[in-house]
């Protein structure tokens, strides 16, 4: 599994607006390049990103915004830690409620062709919780 970091991210500086210029590219190299631009850091598994290509973006914006517009379409989700650090993931699984008799069980709901990719989505946060101590 391949992580990437970019640069280190205030709160103040994750809400300023910068004016960014990014080609449409593979997202990897997209969001990078963001992280330069707009002096922020993110953590994402490079593996995620498979074929997913970023849609060009011009402008001056914040990096939520940035973001946003590079990860739409591509299924991928982003949350900021309590650092400022973007972690970009799949969304979370839809959660179902099974009752049995008085206790109730939340169980993780998954389309079984699509592989349980939980396990790495924490691995990486425990990675970055570990890296940002």
């Amino acid at each position: 599994m391949a992580i990437a970091t970019v640069m280190a991210v205030s709160p103040a500086q994750a809400q300023r607006v910068v004016r960014v210029d990014i080609k449409a590219q593979p997202l990897g190299p997209a969001l990078r390049l963001l992280g330069r631009q707009m002096h922020v850091q993110m953590v994402f598994d490079e593996t995620l990103l498979a074929d997913r290509v970023s849609p060009s973006i011009t402008g001056s914006m914040t990096p939520d915004v940035a973001i946003d517009r590079l990860l739409q379409g591509s299924g991928l989700v982003t949350s900021r830690t309590g650092q400022g650090v973007y972690v970009i993931a799949r969304p979370a699984a839809p959660m179902r409620v099974s009752m049995t008799g008085s206790q109730s069980q939340v169980l993780p709901q998954r389309p079984a062709n699509q592989p349980d990719t939980e396990q790495d989505d924490r691995r990486v946060r425990r990675r970055l919780m570990a890296t940002s101590l």
